[in-house]
């Protein structure tokens, strides 16, 4: 069995405009990241349900083809700014602001980078659990992202899996379960 691990930019990108949104509209309740004091949201309503169809396309299009995640960013400009955030000047300002937030975050040492390298021993455990199912020599993909996602329903793609840290970290069995599934709906 054959275990690929990464954390997507594009779905972490969607998960920080997802807690973004949360907090302009419930409060900073439970310490989601990134926390920014904006005195007015522009997003679209119904937010929700964009962000949800927006994500399920995205994980369809990242199971076909994992190397697709950085060409799939490149290219949401359009598709973000005009399903999620409000057309008027202020919405593309604050578009902006969060997509330039993310970038900084993600190049940092405390991102992308360190979003990977910190799963790696659970990733491993993960990888050999699996391999104890006698799965055979079939792949499944792991795109790890930093926090959940509320607003959408898992989306099931036979040898493709989203998984949070919080899921990897506090629901292993839930995930272990998740991953032994899908790389058996690859034969």
């Amino acid at each position: 069995m054959m275990l690929v691990s990464h954390a997507s930019k594009i779905l972490n990108y969607y998960v920080y405009l997802k807690n973004t949104y949360l907090h302009h509209t419930y409060g900073n309740r439970e310490g989601r990241f990134p926390y920014v004091e904006q005195p007015k949201a522009y997003f679209l309503e119904p937010f929700e349900e964009a962000f949800a169809n927006l994500w399920k396309s995205t994980v369809v299009q990242l199971a076909k083809d994992l190397n697709s995640d950085s060409l799939l960013y490149e290219t949401m400009n359009d598709r973000v700014r005009h399903h999620l955030f409000c057309p008027s000047a202020k919405g593309g300002e604050h578009y902006r602001l969060t997509e330039r937030g993310f970038q900084h975050w993600w190049k940092s040492f405390a991102g992308g980078f360190s979003l990977e390298r910190s799963l790696s021993d659970a990733i491993h455990t993960l990888y050999y659990d699996v391999n104890q199912q006698k799965v055979g020599d079939r792949a499944v993909s792991l795109s790890i992202i930093y926090d959940d996602v509320e607003l959408s329903t898992v989306v099931r793609a036979p040898g493709f899996c989203v998984v949070s840290v919080k899921e990897l970290l506090l629901k292993y069995d839930e995930v272990l379960a998740r991953v032994i599934a899908s790389v058996r709906e690859t034969s």
